[in-house]
This record gives structure tokens, C-alpha cells and sequence, in this order.
């Protein structure tokens, strides 16, 4: 089920973004499915995903600790309070795509008692 349309430019744009990064992604992280011929590289790309995780998350962490010191300075516990929303931000993601995945299956009861349970 594709949400936008690939004529349309956000469609354009968010390709013209992420292609660079799929590409590099792809081939740096060995595919590792079962019966396939680098089936046993599986800590391969373990550690090479965790390597991609520890990268963008220290990006996410630069950028907004330089918009927080930049732009929030005059604000009391600044910091904290940012990184307490940047923390339920975090963990809220994957429960939201989970659900809408679900969801965009047709089981719309495992979405909702999902969005209760978390």
C-alpha cells in the first residue's frame, strides 16, 4: 500500500533524500536471510546496524543539542525538559508505526488495544 503518489513531489523529494543513504545502507549491511548465500554473515550485519544506529543517533543528539543551546538559553531546565520529550518521542515511534501498519492491514482491534496497552 503506497500512501503518496510517485508522481507527486513529495513523492520526488523524500526519494531524491533517502536514495543516497538506501544505497550506502545496502550495501554496507550484508543481507543475511535465511538460505541466502551470506546467511552466516548474521553478526556482520549486526554489528554494522548497530554501527548505523550509534551514527544517526549521535547526529540527532548533536543537532539538537546545538537548537536547544542556541534557541531554548534563556529558558529555566531547558535541557531536561527536552530531553524528557525527545525520550517519549523515541519511545512512542515504533508503537505509532506499529499500530499503523496494523492497522493498514485491516486488524483495526489489534491497532487500538495496541495504542491502550503502550
Amino acid at each position: 500500500m503506497n500512501v503518496i503518489d510517485e508522481n507527486s513531489l513529495i513523492y520526488k523529494f523524500l526519494f531524491f533524500i533517502t536514495k543516497p543513504l538506501s544505497i550506502i545502507i545496502d550495501n554496507s549491511c550484508p543481507d543475511c536471510r535465511i538460505f541466502s548465500p551470506s546467511e552466516d554473515l548474521y553478526w556482520l550485519t549486526f554489528v554494522v546496524s548497530f554501527i548505523w544506529i550509534t551514527l544517526f543517533s549521535y547526529c540527532i543528539t548533536i543537532v539538537t543539542d546545538n537548537w536547544v543551546n542556541r534557541d531554548l538559553k534563556g529558558i529555566a531546565n531547558a535541557e531536561a525538559f527536552f530531553g524528557i520529550v525527545l525520550v517519549a518521542i523515541g519511545a512512542e515511534v515504533p508503537d505509532t508505526i506499529n499500530s499503523c501498519t496494523v492497522a493498514a492491514r485491516g486488524y483495526g482491534s489489534m491497532s487500538t488495544s495496541s495504542c491502550i496497552g503502550s
